[in-house]
């Protein structure tokens, strides 16, 4: 991350650090927003860019926060499973367009905020022959301790009809 920081990039080889300095750069010397638009197919690490994106500004360009604090960069994970699924084609498949949103304050990263937008709402209610809902649900459910799914009314994934429709589809299909 260093050897792309402060227009050391242009010594380097194309990285998205060096995407990431140019629009930071650029934000801080014309004092405008900058967007950095990720786009290809399932796949193609539209979520990972996004992440190294964070991680590079999280790291350069970051108050020191104190112990206890979360970096945006570790909070990540924990928004995507709101809607990332597991596909035939990504066992961890963004299902949903995001606009992620940096906010700086005097050249430092204080937050991030991210807007979903075309979320596979479908996906709730049925999933395909190898796919699964979104990753939430199932997180939940393996989180809570026994008792609290019993005062929940709650079971186990594999017994829930909204959890499930793919294997029903996998079955009836066999």
């Amino acid at each position: 991350m260093i050897q792309y920081q402060k227009g050391l990039f242009s010594r380097n080889a194309p990285h998205i650090f060096a995407v990431t300095e140019m629009a930071y750069a650029f934000s801080q010397s014309s004092e405008k927003d900058q967007c950095i638009v990720i786009s290809g197919h399932s796949g193609s690490g539209k979520t990972e860019a996004a992440k190294a994106i964070i991680l590079y500004l999280s790291r350069l360009y970051q108050r020191q926060e104190g112990p206890g604090k979360k970096q945006p960069y570790d909070v990540l994970p924990i928004l995507e499973s709101f809607g990332n699924a597991k596909t035939i084609l990504n066992d961890n498949s963004s299902r949903f367009g995001k606009f992620l949103h940096v906010h700086l304050r005097h050249g430092l990263m204080v937050g991030t905020s991210i807007s979903h937008y075309l979320l596979e709402e479908c996906r709730v209610v049925f999933q395909s022959p190898g796919e699964r809902s979104f990753h939430v649900f199932y997180e939940f459910l393996a989180g809570l301790p026994t008792e609290q799914k019993e005062k929940l009314y709650l079971q186990e994934s594999e017994t829930c009809f909204y959890l499930n429709q793919a294997s029903k589809w996998m079955t009836s299909e066999m």
